[in-house]
């Protein structure tokens, strides 16, 4: 079997040595490692109190607004507006 190919002809000074490892950039102390799985626990537990607390705070303002535009209304204060969704605008 022939290669027409031609080789490159080796350098007589070269070898074929890997390069010298050297040791890695970043040094840790010796701790153990975070549990993925609790760290993913605590993520969720925080966030969905967080965000059944913003339910929560939500829910009290819009009741909140509802109640004292109520009152405003009773007393006088201030009209409905067309603004309000599913309400009728005011007769003229």
């Amino acid at each position: 079997m022939s290669d027409d190919t031609p080789t490159p002809i080796p350098e007589p000074g070269s070898s074929l040595v890997p390069p010298v490892r050297r040791p890695p950039t970043a040094v840790s102390a010796d701790a153990p490692f975070p549990n993925p799985r609790e760290r993913a626990r605590a993520w969720l537990r925080e966030t969905s109190v967080a965000h059944s607390a913003e339910k929560a705070v939500r829910y009290l303002l819009d009741a909140m607004d509802v109640l004292g535009d109520t009152v405003a209304e009773g007393l006088g204060l201030r009209k409905r507006t067309a603004d309000e969704p599913g309400e009728p605008p005011p007769s003229a």
